[in-house]
C-alpha cells in the first residue's frame, strides 16, 4: 500500500504562481503613481492659475470653492486616467498643471465643461522631449457652485 503525500504537487504549484504573479504586479504596477485626491479649502491661497477664471495664483480660495490636487509619476509613453471627485454641492469648474510640470493633460470629454458635474476625468501623459526617466506634476481641479459653471 502506496502512502499519500503529506503536500499536494498543484497545491504547491498553485502557491508559487500565486507568488509569481504577485510580484510580477508589484513590480509592473511602479510604473504610474496616481496620488491620492487632496483637497485644499479657504482660507488658503490658490496653487495655479485655472485658465478661463478671475483667479489668481498666491490669492485665497474664496468660501463655497475647493481645489482638488493629484501628484502623478508617468514613465515613457504612459497615459492614465486621472479621476476627480468634488465635494458634495459642487460641480467641477475646471483642471489646470502646475507650471514646471513634465506631465500634461487632455480632456476627453468636452461635455463635462458643459454640462459640469461633481466627477470629472481627465487623461494625464508624459511630456516626450524630457530627458528624466520618469515625469512628474501634479494636476489640480477647481470645484465650486454651479452658478459659476460655463454651460453652452
Amino acid at each position: 500500500m502506496r502512502s499519500e503525500p503529506t503536500h499536494s504537487t498543484s497545491g504547491r504549484r498553485l502557491l508559487l504562481l500565486v507568488v509569481a504573479a504577485l510580484l510580477l504586479g508589484t513590480a509592473t504596477s511602479r510604473a504610474a503613481v496616481i496620488g491620492p485626491q487632496e483637497t485644499i479649502r479657504p482660507p488658503r491661497v490658490f496653487p495655479v492659475e485655472f485658465g478661463g477664471r478671475a483667479y489668481t495664483q498666491g490669492h485665497r480660495i474664496p468660501f463655497g470653492h475647493v481645489v482638488l490636487r493629484r501628484r502623478i509619476e508617468l514613465r515613457k509613453r504612459e497615459r492614465r486616467v486621472v479621476r476627480f471627485t468634488c465635494p458634495s454641492s459642487m460641480v467641477s469648474l475646471g483642471p489646470a498643471i502646475s507650471e514646471g510640470s513634465t506631465i500634461g493633460f487632455q480632456v476627453r470629454d468636452l461635455g463635462q465643461y458643459h454640462h459640469p458635474t461633481r466627477r470629472f476625468h481627465l487623461s494625464a501623459y508624459r511630456f516626450s522631449g524630457i530627458d528624466e526617466a520618469v515625469g512628474r506634476g501634479r494636476v489640480y481641479l477647481l470645484c465650486g457652485p454651479r452658478a459659476e459653471a460655463v454651460t453652452a
